[in-house]
């Protein structure tokens, strides 16, 4: 079995997380979680497209027309650092939208991208975990591997990005025996804008790339896992 359908089969398990997500649609009303806390997004189908309105924290209102590409969505918007490519992808109970800023020269600059997490409006928090902790809002020298196994699925990819470098090797390698919560964590890490060592160390245990795990999750979803 090669590499890569070895994955497949680990990312089919973990989309048991993710199985109403593939049924999801974009529509309604969204509040940010984590760094978009006091973001708000609406969206409403107009045909072949969405009309959106991605309202900021401090109330400016962005209002701009976004394709359809299959599920998701995709416009660029103004907002208060610039403008932006955005793409809006629909999840379990919300959306995911991923933030590419254009440059200078208005050349896209991935760099800086962000990704912001949204709840549909009438969805209640889960109770965080006792031991849940904020996510890194940069590197850190360590991190508690029991707050962070706990605390990551509420965070953005690149804080727990941040975190995950910071964990020992020795609990990396135990997080590592668990298939579903290393399948669920590759796939968000992978969506990080950075890299580190211990994301590569995860990769080349698995023996796949973060290209692998989305093409693994794509096919796994398009096949009704």
């Amino acid at each position: 079995m090669t590499a890569f359908r070895a994955f497949a089969r680990l990312a089919a398990l973990a989309l048991t997380l993710w199985a109403q997500a593939a049924a999801a649609q974009l529509g309604g009303v969204y509040l940010g979680l984590g760094a978009a806390e006091g973001w708000r997004l609406e969206i409403a189908a107009k045909g072949d497209a969405y009309a959106v309105v991605l309202t900021e924290p401090d109330g400016a209102a962005r209002a701009f027309s976004a394709d359809r590409l299959g599920d998701s969505a995709e416009g660029v918007a103004t907002l208060s650092s610039g403008e932006a490519l955005l793409r809006i992808a629909p999840e379990a109970v919300g959306a995911r939208v991923v933030a590419i800023p254009f440059d200078g020269v208005r050349t896209l600059d991935a760099g800086r991208t962000r990704t912001l997490a949204f709840r549909r409006e009438d969805v209640a928090l889960p109770q965080q975990p006792k031991r849940f902790l904020p996510a890194p809002t940069g590197p850190v020298r360590a991190f508690d591997a029991r707050a962070f196994v706990e605390s990551y699925p509420f965070w953005e990819p690149q804080g727990a990005l941040w975190a995950y470098e910071a964990l020992e090797p020795r609990h990396r390698t135990v997080i590592r025996l668990f298939a579903l919560v290393q399948a669920d964590l590759l796939w968000k890490l992978c969506q990080s804008p950075q890299r580190g060592a211990g994301l590569a160390e995860a990769l080349r245990g698995q023996g796949v790339v973060c290209a692998d795990v989305v093409n693994a999750v794509a096919a796994a979803q398009a096949g009704g896992a």
